[in-house]
């Protein structure tokens, strides 16, 4: 079940409409995700579960108030902090309460050229860096020779999150060390088509030491060598 039809400031709405079909289609809600789309400034809510004989008042008062939490004292303020695509994701109980305990968000950051390689990066830093001790693995994709998206994998609590917003870490050590990173990862892009390939981070440290598969390309232009 998805809606993705407003703007942040009119996403209340939907998750009152998602509610509605929750409760008129016997729904018991199993996660709740919440992506923001930079481009759009759009959230796309989605809400997983199956169907039940009946759900109890309970769930389906919690459910709803559970999801406006989520989105108005969580997913908005990581908005206005971040902007950049984003999805956060919380279980759901029995009883329709989220495990705010729990929170998973995946970060989808765009590395394609800029002006220069610091600018290209900054971005990405700038967001990943406070949350270095929260992130499990990023996903690094290359195409044509260059390093396009980094996806990090974020599993924090409430509290946590909170905390980083309103008082990010950026540690001198933190900030070299991950744009060392970054800059043997854009390396190691530059010799193929193709990069994917997969770093798991341990409590904030991150290396390239991870055998991948290679893809090459090579393009021959037939005009310029005068071959007919």
């Amino acid at each position: 079940m998805t809606t993705k039809k407003n703007s942040p400031k009119n996403q209340s709405m939907n998750i009152t409409n998602i509610c509605e079909r929750i409760v008129n289609e016997n729904i018991m809600i199993e996660e709740v995700s919440i992506e923001y789309k930079r481009a759009t400034e759009r959230l796309v809510t989605r809400a997983d579960g199956r169907t039940a004989l009946s759900l109890t008042s309970t769930f389906t008062q919690s459910i709803q108030e559970q999801m406006l939490l989520l989105r108005n004292e969580i997913v908005m303020p990581l908005v206005f902090k971040v902007k950049h695509n984003f999805t956060l994701t919380a279980k759901v109980d029995s009883t329709g309460n989220l495990n705010f305990d729990e929170l998973h968000i995946e970060f989808r950051l765009d590395c394609r050229k800029r002006y220069n390689t610091h600018e290209t990066f900054r971005v990405p830093l700038k967001v990943l860096v406070p949350f270095t001790e929260y992130i499990d693995y990023l996903n690094l994709r290359g195409h044509d020779y260059e390093l396009s998206v980094i996806h990090a994998e974020v599993n924090i609590s409430q509290i946590d999150l909170q905390s980083v917003l309103e008082q990010p870490i950026r540690g001198d050590k933190a900030q070299a060390q991950w744009y060392s990173f970054i800059m043997e990862a854009e390396q190691e892009a530059q010799k193929e088509y193709k990069l994917d390939v997969v770093i798991p981070v341990s409590e904030g440290e991150v290396t390239w030491n991870i055998p991948h598969n290679r893809k090459l390309q090579f393009i021959e232009n037939f005009r310029s060598t005068g071959i007919r």
